[in-house]
């Protein structure tokens, strides 16, 4: 069991540094990722991409496997959080990892949860959960990931407040 400063290691308070970039880009590719959608004025959304990892021989040792894992997909969140130009501490998300080996239910998700309360490191954890008794469950190249990101700040246009002013001016009254 890791101690809680081990723990709160796992946790970053920043977007992915330079190397944290190289380490994705050198141990995992993103296919067929497109730029995110804004598909609510309060929603943007990141269609399913396939993730393919590679180089794992030349991992680290330092870790174990799923530590890395956990360090690919806690790259892959802080990263889609930044271009949604949300932040780390308020922004919630919803994050879907499907694999065709679990059919029982639409894959692995975590729910309108924040950076600061699941991280990649615990979609980890919810893998390793299912794995125990799913020895099909691999991480090979049929991993597809999707995300929404919901964000605070409300697209202005239709459907918006009017100014005070503008209200004003239409009632024919002036201030």
């Amino acid at each position: 069991m890791a101690s809680a400063n081990d723990q709160a290691k796992l946790f970053s308070n920043e977007w992915p540094t330079t190397e944290e970039l190289e380490f994705f880009e050198k141990f995992a590719r993103i296919d067929d990722r497109t730029d995110l959608i804004r598909n609510t004025s309060h929603t943007l959304k990141m269609p399913p991409c396939r993730v393919v990892f590679k180089n794992l021989d030349q991992l680290p040792k330092d870790q174990p496997l799923q530590h890395h894992i956990g360090r690919i997909f806690d790259i892959f969140i802080r990263s889609t959080l930044k271009r949604a130009e949300g932040d780390l501490e308020f922004t919630e998300y919803w994050l879907n990892l499907q694999h065709p080996a679990y059919v029982e239910k639409d894959g692995f998700w975590i729910m309108h949860q924040t950076y600061q309360k699941a991280n990649g490191h615990t979609l980890m954890n919810i893998i390793s959960k299912h794995s125990q008794s799913k020895s099909e469950l691999t991480l090979d190249e049929t991993l597809i990931l999707s995300m929404k990101v919901f964000k605070t700040d409300v697209f202005q246009g239709r459907g918006g407040r009017l100014p005070d002013t503008i209200l004003v001016i239409q009632r024919g009254v002036y201030i």
